[in-house]
């Protein structure tokens, strides 16, 4: 479970990074999501046994408060990176005239997984710079 797990939610995380701009929660998400959960249902465990094994049972106690505490204070940082990163792209293409869904879904720096299908600058999506149905 210690290797299934992780691998379950680097799947359901790169899941999402396919999905189209105006996609469906039902069908682009929620396989995603579920993945995620199975990931996290299956790894924690192992990991909370791994992290406090070794310990007394006097220092059960402390040793498991600082897992948790470790475990949200990494996650809450990581999501602080991300979403700056994330409104900042996203500023930065929808001042470069994209549409709203294709300047949300691109704005993740190239190399980590967002979704939108719109790896050319926003001009598969039709909503590019200068718009539909004109040249680019």
């Amino acid at each position: 479970m210690l290797l299934a797990g992780p691998v379950l939610i680097a799947v359901g995380t790169a899941l999402p990074g396919r999905a189209p701009a105006e996609g469906s929660c039902a069908v682009d998400l929620l396989p995603a999501v579920l993945l995620m959960s199975v990931g996290f249902a299956a790894a924690m465990p192992a990991l909370t046994g791994l992290a406090t094994s070794g310990v007394g049972a006097e220092n059960g106690g402390p040793v498991s408060g600082l897992f948790n505490t470790t475990q949200v204070v990494g996650g809450s940082l990581g999501l602080a990176v991300l979403t700056t990163l994330a409104a900042s792209g996203t500023k930065r293409r929808a001042d470069h005239g994209h549409g709203a869904a294709p300047a949300t879904a691109g704005g993740l720096p190239p190399g980590l997984p967002h979704g939108g299908g719109d790896r050319d600058g926003g001009t598969s999506s039709g909503g590019g710079p200068a718009g539909p149905g004109k040249p680019t």
